[in-house]
């Protein structure tokens, strides 16, 4: 943007420091990066990438304009960004058309491209965007930069800024379909009978596209209440929005219903109401999902019999189920490894006295998915926006056996490890130490049941990407199974499981066909799969 264009953005105070991290002189105007983003690299909800840098352009700068782009949530975040700082009213009069002549005016678009298909470039970019942002911390990066949500800086002055036009603007325009959406009609088939499914102490139900999800849960009978979690998803897991396919929902008041929490304001996102931004997701123009499920569980499981909450063991499978013939694997593979126990130092330069625990007890440990600092959204957020802090350690480096720092060497971006304590990561995303295991032998604050509805809830981390032909090999132990098995069950990849016997683990059944077991032919009784990993560094696939 040109770096006289900020006078002109006349509803803020840019009396404000505005900390300029790249400029660029072109025929004698200087301009300032304000905002950066990438095209291409997302899949719709059909698992299709179909975007590209023309439609990317299209969407900031042509298509959803009016009124029903502001009121489906379908209008750029860049363009409600600039529309708050120029204007009251975000689509008022010819308001859209003064927001385009400020873009043309005073805006000069560069880009890289990243030689490749979608499958090679897709983490590549993804990752140098989050670093970018992180270190260059474009003023116009709402998401995912750390100044938005410090109070003091232009960034969250234009966050907040923007939230208020967003909701004013809303009021005044969506006022009319709000009401038309809250009465039944053809269009809104809010009388349509929901069915619904008991798993444990878990109660799963669909919802279409143009219904009230708050309505709907209302319909449900034995819909747990008070404290308990809520997990919105469609069947492929994608595309990944703010509630749907997000992160996992608690509820923590005694006997608040799950109506009224989907009928509460997002105080984040200019108080509107959870229901409507649920149904804004679900009719994104670009993303449209036809139906999501809705899964509640709840968190209070004295009510619940043993045989409901943990897993059931089944019969042992035909040793066939443990492959010992010719295992043919793919030329390209992830590695899944589990975590260890000993840890280098690694920690939050402002907080370097805290760790984490599954149960705290200590005044120094925290919950990963507790309030963060500030309550600024939780110590997991804090760490996605904290990943250039010079003292926290990438996590194959934060374990003190070699052989976590060797399989990096050897398989780059191909290797990931799953955490107990924050879930399945890229083997260079950084982590702060902790101490959380499913081993029953650790004390009582450090111990994560394998059951893993059970409280506390973790918003695990779900990072592994894959392309269709990459299998995923698991290098560990049986009580990390059922997370592999929850982060890695949507993915139609193969995974194979070495093991140690020739049969399986009966306590975690796999739960589809996608899961192979491997026999691994050793005598190391403790710590096997470190044996397991050395050959696979040594180019040895058993």
């Amino acid at each position: 943007m040109k770096s006289e264009a900020y006078s002109s953005l006349s509803k803020i105070d840019w009396a404000q420091h505005v900390q300029v991290n790249f400029e660029k002189n072109i025929d004698g105007t200087v301009y300032h990066l304000v905002y950066l983003g990438t095209a291409g690299v997302r899949n719709n909800s059909n698992g299709e990438n179909n975007g590209n840098l023309r439609e990317r352009l299209k969407w900031h700068l042509c298509d959803n304009k009016g009124v029903p782009a502001l009121c489906h949530g379908t209008m750029s975040t860049y363009r409600r960004t600039i529309g708050s700082l120029l204007l009251d009213d975000l689509v008022a009069g010819n308001n859209q058309t003064l927001i385009d002549d400020f873009l043309c005016k005073n805006f000069v678009i560069y880009y890289i491209e990243y030689p490749g298909n979608f499958a090679e470039v897709q983490n590549e970019v993804s990752n140098d965007e989050n670093i970018l942002i992180n270190k260059l911390q474009p003023i116009f990066n709402l998401d995912k930069n750390p100044n938005a949500t410090i109070s003091g800086t232009i960034t969250n002055t234009i966050r907040i800024r923007r939230q208020k036009i967003e909701k004013t603007s809303k009021i005044k325009w969506c006022e009319t379909k709000t009401k038309v959406s809250q009465a039944p009609s053809k269009e809104l088939p809010q009388q349509t009978s929901h069915k619904s499914t008991a798993k444990g102490n878990c109660i799963e139900f669909t919802v279409r596209k143009n219904e009230n999800v708050a309505a709907v849960a209302s319909s449900i009978p034995n819909l747990p209440s008070g404290p308990c979690s809520i997990e919105l998803f469609t069947e492929s897991h994608s595309p990944v929005k703010l509630y749907i396919n997000g992160k996992i929902r608690i509820i923590r008041t005694n006997n608040r219903t799950v109506t009224s929490y989907f009928n509460s304001p997002d105080t984040m996102l200019g108080n509107l109401a959870k229901w409507k931004i649920i149904r804004d997701e679900m009719n994104d123009s670009k993303n449209t999902i036809e139906k999501i499920v809705v899964r509640v569980c709840a968190l209070q499981v004295t009510q619940t019999s043993a045989s409901e909450i943990q897993p059931k063991p089944i019969k042992k499978l035909p040793a066939a189920s443990v492959q010992n013939d010719e295992l043919r694997i793919s030329g390209n593979f992830k590695v899944v490894m589990i975590c260890a126990k000993k840890k280098q130092k690694s920690f939050f330069t402002q907080y370097p006295n805290v760790s984490f625990a599954s149960a705290p007890i200590q005044t120094r440990q925290r919950f990963p998915d507790a309030p963060g600092p500030q309550n600024n959204g939780t110590w997991r957020d804090f760490l996605n926006y904290n990943q250039n802090d010079k003292n926290l350690l990438c996590a194959y480096q934060l374990y003190t056996n070699s052989i976590y720092q060797s399989l990096y060497n050897k398989l780059k971006d191909s290797f990931y490890i799953l955490s107990a304590g924050w879930g399945l990561v890229r083997s260079d995303y950084k982590l702060p130490n902790y101490d959380i295991t499913f081993s029953t032998a650790a004390n009582p604050q450090n111990q994560r049941s394998n059951n893993l509805i059970s409280p506390p809830v973790f918003n695990d981390f779900k990072q592994l990407n894959t392309g269709k032909m990459e299998d995923i090999i698991f290098v560990g132990t049986p009580e990390y199974l059922p997370l592999f098995y929850k982060l890695t069950s949507h993915l139609p990849n193969k995974k194979i499981i070495y093991w140690k016997k020739r049969s399986v683990p009966t306590l975690f059944p796999a739960p589809n066909n996608t899961y192979v077991y491997r026999f691994y032919n050793t005598t190391v009784k403790t710590n096997w799969h470190y044996k397991l990993a050395n050959d696979i560094c040594n180019g040895i696939i058993p």
